[in-house]
């Protein structure tokens, strides 16, 4: 568009140009404005004979398609064709994706003749550099070359036939391709790629297509990303570019020379694991040479869109076994989190029980109340994701003793209402049936564990930080109740709440810089990532008790001062 505005506004003038004739194909923005212009539109394939006589010059912006000989030689001047690269460099089909995916400083535009039979091959007629900023992506630098592109063109025609004339062959050296983007050129290989290289990919293809890696085979797409601009490790040579290897060359020999103690970490076993600052509020990912990005958005499983500031992720070295069924019991009562009465019923009490469309009421209104969760604007809601949680100790057996403490629930505002059934006919039994979905949850706070001695043995005692990530919740909640009269009023008494959760996949980590036993703790960690569905199995019955107990009574406290009329309408 950017080459065709200009050619059309001269023939409108009827300066330079006196015929302007369009090929293109159906349903595009050329053949919208062509139309709109009233301009001539030849379709393709373009037979050379319909052509013969009508114009001095073909002029090819984008279009992909290989020109017959008879159809190039239609025109007296020949064809030329805008290309976005300094040619031989980037012949083929994508060029500012490939300029963009390898990080250059700089690219530009060449006007070449077209020649038979072969793409990109023809003589320079003009060309012009501009630099590539290191954070632009290949959507802006395009907007940005097909500007100069249309102005080259212009200049270009302006100077006929003399820009024809001193067109020079292109170089024999530094020829290189840009073949056609595929999708499986967006995955991120974190053994390899550094954070550069990542970032890169994602400025080339995140708007065709997104940076995709998978967790516990869930596929994962990153939307948003940028590389972390504080300090770095040093690079330990990966990735290695020939820009840079003199210096890391000379970087591995002072290494290699210093008789400082050296840090022996490799920062390759670190690739991809992923950490969430709570002072910046971000989600970091470390890479191949121990820099970091920045994801701000992704989607798990090509379904919901997760803001990464409140569910995210956490891969540390550590863990214990016994943390997943600690985990599990404080996630559950999760749900029920604890919501003032006038938060809630403000939002139910429009639903008559009258109505056909009551269990839709209901279904809206719990819905709206999950998504005001984390939203500080509504005046009659607490902020609760995430869900601040109070200490947790647990006793197993005689010898081991946990406490959890400063605990924040992420992701309750994301749970998504499926479907709900309600029996309301008979108030002496009313049942409310809730089917809930979250895709993405995540448990972090603090540990302190003590491993009571044998005999005459010292305790062993550790403390740190855990994470739970948990993804795909799925349950049902189910409240069974019936109505009571209390001073001269109707009130709900609440029989039964529980929830049994169903959960896709689930990942466990602990962290203690003083860890005793670190070689065991990762063997523990190990076993319980890979055996988590067998722990989980032994964990439900605790879990379904504390679930019976606990939203029991939270229901009751909930409605035991709020009459039944207002929670919902006769």
């Amino acid at each position: 568009m950017e080459s065709l505005k200009p050619l059309n506004a001269k023939l409108n003038t009827g300066t330079l140009i006196s015929a302007l004739g369009v090929v293109t194909g159906h349903r595009t923005v050329v053949r919208s404005f062509s139309e709109r212009e009233k301009l001539v539109i030849h379709e393709w394939p373009l037979d050379a004979s319909s052509i013969q006589d009508k114009y001095h010059i073909g002029l090819v912006v984008s279009y992909g398609h290989m020109l017959p000989k008879d159809l190039i030689e239609s025109f007296p001047l020949g064809c030329i064709n805008v290309h976005s690269s300094i040619l031989p460099k980037y012949r083929g089909a994508a060029p500012i994706i490939h300029s963009v995916m390898n990080g250059d400083s700089e690219t530009g535009i060449t006007i070449m003749k077209i020649h038979p039979h072969r793409f990109d091959v023809g003589e320079i007629v003009r060309q012009y550099r501009l630099s590539v900023s290191p954070i632009e992506s290949s959507v802006e630098l395009e907007a940005r070359l097909a500007v100069c592109g249309g102005q080259m063109v212009m200049e270009c025609l302006r100077d006929l036939p003399r820009s024809l004339r001193m067109a020079v062959k292109q170089p024999t050296e530094g020829v290189s391709y840009a073949p056609k983007v595929k999708p499986g050129m967006s995955k991120v290989d974190w053994s390899t790629m550094n954070a550069l290289r990542i970032f890169n990919l994602h400025r080339a293809l995140g708007h065709l297509h997104p940076l995709t890696t998978t967790w516990h085979t869930q596929p994962i797409k990153f939307l948003e990303v940028r590389v972390d601009d504080t300090k770095k490790p040093p690079d330990p040579g990966n990735d290695v570019n020939e820009e840079s290897a003199d210096l890391r060359r000379r970087s591995a020999l002072d290494f290699l020379n210093d008789n400082k103690p050296k840090d022996c970490a490799n920062y390759a076993t670190n690739a991809g694991k992923i950490e969430y600052s709570k002072s910046d509020k971000l989600l970091k990912v470390t890479c191949r040479d121990g820099a970091k990005l920045i994801i701000q958005k992704f989607t798990v499983n090509d379904s919901d869109l997760l803001d990464l500031l409140q569910e995210y992720d956490a891969f540390d070295s550590k863990s214990l076994d016994i943390m997943l069924s600690a985990a599990l019991f404080i996630l559950v009562p999760a749900f029920s989190a604890a919501l003032e009465p006038s938060d809630v019923f403000t939002r139910t009490r429009d639903c008559s029980l009258s109505s056909t469309d009551f269990t839709k009421c209901i279904k809206t209104a719990i819905q709206e109340i999950i998504n005001n969760l984390d939203n500080k604007d509504v005046d009659e809601l607490d902020r609760m994701d995430p869900m601040l949680m109070p200490d947790m100790p647990f006793r197993y057996s005689d010898r081991l003793g946990i406490t959890l403490s400063e605990m924040a629930l992420h992701g309750l505002s994301r749970t998504l209402v499926n479907g709900v059934r309600a029996n309301v006919k008979d108030l002496s039994a009313l049942r409310l049936e809730v089917d809930v979905r979250n895709p993405l949850l995540y448990l972090e706070g603090n540990y302190s564990a003590i491993l009571s001695g044998v005999d005459s043995e010292e305790p062993i005692a550790s403390h740190g930080t855990f994470n739970v990530s948990i993804i795909e919740v799925k349950g049902t909640l189910l409240v069974k109740g019936h109505v009571v009269e209390r001073d001269n009023n109707t009130y709900l008494q609440v029989d039964k709440a529980s929830f049994k959760p169903q959960i896709s996949n689930m990942k466990l980590s602990l962290s203690d810089e003083e860890d005793p036993f670190p070689e065991l703790t990762t063997m523990v960690v190990s076993l319980a990532n890979s055996y988590w569905r067998v722990v989980y199995g032994e964990a439900m019955p605790l879990i379904e008790d504390a679930m019976d107990r606990i939203m029991r009574i939270y229901a009751q406290d909930l409605t035991t001062d709020v009459p039944f009329y207002e929670i919902v309408s006769p």
